[in-house]
């Protein structure tokens, strides 16, 4: 009997060595990939951070072994969201429980950690922090490159003489976990603010100003371009997004790969689209702004100009790419409520009867691989693929099918950043 016991070891042990060693193995889950054909599958086995093996639960098991195995019980993994446009370090500050006008380095510190647990709550492992001071990234800098301060940041650096003279007059800056390779500002407000820059007035014949003139807006712009720093210039307004276009014209060679961004796109004339495909020009919307404005612009805005406010899918059509963003802390972080705002308008509210809200696969492609592309990080994450950093998170709903209106309160169970475990719920345990 303990021959027989110790042949089976032996054969146990053999099978073993002739598969390969994976540090995390999920079983038994359906998961969302995201890639091209935006497969579903049922496993994937993690090494060192990154996905080795993305197939069925027969496959895997037969390829690799490790000694952590999750078995999701049908769960549903989707890649981590992919948050390109935000306020962090705003977003930050907001957590702390008095009025800081001018915290220190600690103080910034302890809440910027607060802030990166409240994202991996809500599946976010990549973050924006859109007009970033001198002093601000050099701490976030640091913080990463202590492993005290894990998420990863875009940073889109504000203009200042700071800036300019230490990145903007330099190469790009970037790290594992950091890039400082993008420069942004504000050209005007809001629509539902009254402060877009429009072509034709508002209903009570008044309009707003745009915060940077032309001549400053073309000089950053070149200058950026001749340092290869990308350009994000946040337009609401269709005035003002018809300047940042012309602009990014007289600068761009057509069919460039340096993607360029308008942010905030909420009104925009259908014949400057063309500028979108014409020179690869990233749209990025935050569709929760649709949901505070609807209300107010039937007050605001005329017949004609009401067809061309958040025209979701003639933007999408120009590139087949639009990014959705969160916009924390002006709007709650809450990525699943972007997506839900995403995939409805209530079109007699704003006369524009032409279908422009997303499907539910175009909303999360917007929100993890089209999101990594316009921050030059889709070889490396967006989408569960081998080779891709192990970014994830789980949850008990399908994404996709679900009823829409229950999506903004669906729970994350768990998320994974690099493989490893950065949040998770009770409910997470039942699922091992």
């Amino acid at each position: 009997m303990k021959r027989i016991y110790w042949v089976l070891v032996a054969l146990l042990f053999a099978s073993c060595q002739q598969k390969e060693r994976a540090d995390l193995i999920l079983r038994n889950a359906k998961i969302y990939t995201v890639n091209n054909n935006f497969s579903v599958q049922q496993s994937a086995a993690i090494r060192d951070g990154k996905f080795v093996a993305v197939s069925s639960d027969a496959n895997i098991r037969a390829r690799y072994h490790s000694d952590s195995v999750i078995d999701l019980k049908g769960r549903f993994v989707y890649p981590a969201f992919v948050d390109a446009h935000s306020n962090f370090v705003d977003y930050a500050l907001s957590l702390s429980d008095t009025i800081i006008t001018q915290p220190s380095d600690n103080q910034l510190s302890e809440l910027l950690k607060k802030a990166e647990n409240s994202c991996f709550s809500k599946g976010i492992t990549s973050v924006s922090d859109f007009g970033t001071s001198y002093n601000n990234l050099q701490l976030i800098d640091s913080l990463q490159k202590n492993n005290l301060l894990n998420i990863n940041i875009y940073s889109i650096l504000e203009p200042s003489a700071e800036n300019i003279k230490n990145y903007l007059n330099k190469v790009p800056y970037y790290t594992e976990k950091l890039k400082a390779i993008a420069v942004g500002f504000n050209l005007d407000g809001d629509l539902a603010t009254h402060s877009a820059v429009l072509l034709s007035p508002y209903a009570d014949n008044q309009n707003a100003q745009m915060s940077v003139d032309t001549e400053t807006l073309y000089n950053l712009c070149q200058t950026a371009y001749n340092q290869g720093f990308q350009i994000c210039v946040s337009c609401s307004g269709d005035s003002a997004a018809r300047v940042a276009f012309k602009t990014f014209a007289k600068i761009l060679p057509r069919k460039n790969n340096l993607r360029w961004r308008v942010e905030n796109l909420q009104m925009t004339n259908m014949r400057d689209l063309r500028y979108i495909s014409h020179y690869n020009i990233i749209p990025t919307i935050i569709p929760t702004k649709y949901a505070s404005t609807r209300e107010t612009l039937p007050q605001l805005l005329s017949k004609k100009q009401l067809r061309e406010v958040f025209a979701w899918k003639k933007i999408l059509g120009q590139n087949q790419g639009i990014v959705c963003c969160g916009n924390i802390p002006t709007e709650p972080l809450n990525p699943l409520q972007t997506m839900y705002a995403s995939m409805r308008q209530e079109k007699r509210k704003l006369q524009n009867k032409q279908g422009q809200e997303l499907v539910a696969t175009q909303a999360l492609k917007s929100m993890t691989i089209w999101a990594a592309y316009a921050q030059f990080d889709e070889s490396n994450r967006g989408s569960i693929e081998v080779g891709k950093t192990a970014d994830f998170f789980v949850t008990n709903e399908n994404l996709t099918t679900m009823f829409k209106p229950y999506l903004p309160n669906v729970q994350i169970v768990s998320t994974y950043m690099k493989g490893k475990k950065v949040y998770e719920t009770s409910e997470a345990n039942s699922a091992k």
